[in-house]
């Protein structure tokens, strides 16, 4: 029984890609403080598109979180996941919510954006 995929095989591996970025005025996605093999852009209000660098044959598992000293209700603080591609190019695309009407929202200008994305890929 083999336990761990030999280098060259079709065995799948699960990679945790992670970005962590303020948000600028504007609001835009301000200085990107960690990342690993995401790139983040604003479509719109509270829309947000993370597009990771490796192929991706599935998005396992996935949290977002908004760090912020105060909330205002009218702030962006929930993410749900809108849509998301796998193969080549994947990416997920979230909505970021207000809590009182659940309508799109950004984040707070200042407050931090931490996500977390689990991919499972074919091995280079």
């Amino acid at each position: 029984m083999q336990l761990f995929p030999i280098a060259g095989s079709p065995e799948k591996e699960t990679v945790d890609l992670f970005v962590e970025f303020a948000v600028a005025a504007g609001p835009v996605v301000g200085t990107i403080v960690r990342n690993r093999y995401v790139t983040i852009t604003r479509n719109g209000v509270g829309d947000y598109t993370y597009a990771f660098t490796h192929s991706a044959n599935a998005i396992i598992d996935w949290s977002i979180n908004v760090e912020q000293s105060s909330v205002n209700i009218a702030d962006g603080v929930e993410a749900i996941m809108k849509a998301r591609t796998t193969g080549a190019t994947p990416s997920a695309n979230v909505i970021f919510r207000r809590s009182d009407s659940m309508a799109a929202a950004d984040p707070a200008v200042g407050a931090k954006v931490v996500a977390r994305f689990t991919v499972k890929r074919t091995q280079d």
